[in-house]
Parts: structure tokens; sequence; C-alpha cells
């Protein structure tokens, strides 16, 4: 994994909705192409790569959560001590759970999706109880603009046959769906001029071969402006993949993550962060593995689609 890479999966985008609005073909090798300066065929070529390494474990479409009425919240949960695979089961089969990222050391990640504060409240006391945990912060925040018109039933049936599989042709939906490519593709294109939607790659931040994937959470002195962070941007673009401001302060201002070439890499890359005259420290988290079962926002939509209404049809013009 190089440089290029790295600015591949920027453009690509991890997290839905955090770099909002972003182009409608932001995951195809022909934008990504004219972005970076390269041909399609390498553009192609560099996807495949990271496919078949399992960096990139897939694609996926993510409905704007407030059509829902969900908000989702990131947590880092300190734990006694590293969590199991067996804890990471466990952690599963728990509704309104979505990424989960073990960390080599005592913390893990986990985004959680809920209707209510009160209920986000409980569902983070379930998830401590399950990993007991000794304490825990908010980590991430997504963003979920209100959407002015509600999906109809075609749209929701759109998305739901998107749902891990973001790049698939608008043709193969239409033919599942019985209805025309044409229809689709201005639903699709409608429900992204709105909002409605937003796509991903899967990153597997385990699985990069020969390089150490940490997530660097950066405190500033106080808070910076815009130039730190695009100077930390700058200085560190041959190594971070993505960025976000967490909600909680007292985490971070700033986590990034970012590749290593070994640990005295990683060492050296913090004592490079945290000698900059605006940063007050910098930690780095060792990503171990990265998981996602949400089978609960899939049956979501379904409901959606039951109770959506059907679009009208387009009234009859006469000509005289």
């Amino acid at each position: 994994m190089d440089a290029n890479d790295l600015k591949i999966l920027r453009l690509m985008g991890v997290q839905p909705f955090a770099d909002w609005p972003r182009d409608q073909d932001h995951l195809k090798p022909s934008y990504l192409a004219k972005q970076l300066g390269m041909s399609v065929v390498s553009a192609k070529a560099r996807i495949r790569r990271l496919e078949k390494a399992g960096i990139i474990s897939g694609y996926e479409i993510y409905p704007n959560f407030s059509l829902l009425a969900y908000m989702c919240t990131g947590f880092l949960f300190h734990l006694p001590g590293p969590a199991s695979s067996q804890t990471i089961s466990d952690l599963q089969a728990v509704d309104g759970v979505g990424v989960v990222e073990r960390y080599l050391g005592p913390a893990i990640r986990v985004d959680l999706f809920e209707k209510s504060q009160p209920a986000l409240d409980r569902r983070v006391q379930l998830v401590s109880r399950i990993l007991g945990a000794t304490r825990h912060s908010r980590y991430a925040a997504y963003p979920s603009s209100p959407v002015a018109r509600p999906p109809t039933r075609l749209d929701w049936r759109i998305i739901h046959a998107l749902r891990g599989r973001a790049l698939r042709p608008l043709a193969d939906v239409a033919s599942e769906l019985g209805v025309s490519t044409r229809t689709v593709t201005r639903h699709y294109d409608r429900l992204w001029a709105e909002g409605s939607i937003d796509t991903v790659a899967r990153l597997n931040t385990g699985n990069i071969p020969g390089l150490i994937f940490a997530n660097v959470a950066i405190r500033f002195k106080q808070v910076p402006p815009a130039p730190v962070t695009q100077r930390l941007h700058k200085e560190l673009d041959s190594q971070w993949a993505f960025c976000w401001s967490p909600p909680d302060h007292q985490v971070a201002d700033l986590v990034m993550g970012l590749v290593f070439r070994s640990p005295s890499h990683l060492q050296e890359t913090l004592d490079r962060i945290r000698s900059m005259p605006d940063v007050a420290d910098a930690e780095g988290l060792l990503a171990a593995q990265s998981t996602s079962n949400e089978a609960w926002l899939t049956e979501e939509m379904q409901r959606a689609a039951l109770a959506a209404r059907e679009e009208a049809p387009a009234p009859l013009v006469s000509r005289v």
C-alpha cells in the first residue's frame, strides 16, 4: 500500500455521510483516476489489489439515518484487558450494533444505532456489561441531515437491493425489481441528490499486509484554526486514510487513521506529531480486527419499504 492507495480510500470514504456532500461517482475507477491524475487501468488495478488483499472487504450503501429515525454514535470502550473473539461474536448478536473495531490494547470501538437518547444510553450500558468495560466515551458521530421527501416504496426496494453490493449494476437491480433500468437510475439519482443515501468502502483495518494501521488520537493545546489541521493532513499525506473530530474532546480533538511501516515508524510519527507547536499529545490505537453485522438495519429498511407509499404515476398529458 502506498500514498495513492491511501488517497483512493480517502476519496471512496469509509464513514457514511462523514464527508458529505461527495460526488455520486466517488467509488468508480474513472472518477478516482481523474482525481489522482492516473489512468483508469491503473486505478482499477490498485482497487483490485486492495480488494484481493482484503483491505477493502466490500462496498456498502446506507440510507440517511434520519429516514429511519435513528441516530448513530461511535463509542470507545476501555477494557481491563484485550477483547476476545468470543466477545466480538457476542456483540454481533446485539441489535443496533454497527461497525466493531478491536484494538490490540484494552479498547474497542462500537458504533451504536438508536432512536432516542435514553434508548442509546441503555444500549451503551448493555454493551459495557458485555465487554466488562471500565469506562466509555463518545468517539465518533455520524451526521444525518433531515430529508424533505420520504423515500417511496420503490426507493426503499432499490436501497435494499444494493445493501452489501453498492457497486451492483443498476440494470441488475432493475431486472430483480421488475422495472426498467431508466426508472431505477432516475430513483437512485434523486435519492443521492436529496441526501437520502451514501455509499462507502468497507475497510478492514486489521488486514493490511506488511503494515501497521492505527487510529492516532491528537489533542491540541487549544481549539486550533483550520490551518493546523490542514498542516497535519499535508505532513502525513502519505500515511492517512481518514480522519474525524470526536464529539467528546476529552478523547481527542482529531483522530487520524494512519499506516506505518514498523513499530519504530509509528513511534517516530507520534513523536513528530507531538513536536508540533499546537499539539498537546498524540496517542495511537493499533487496529487488530474490524467487523460489522448490520442485518438488523437491513430488516429496518424492509419494514420501511412496506410502510412507504407507492409513487403516484405521472399524470397523462392530453394533446389537443
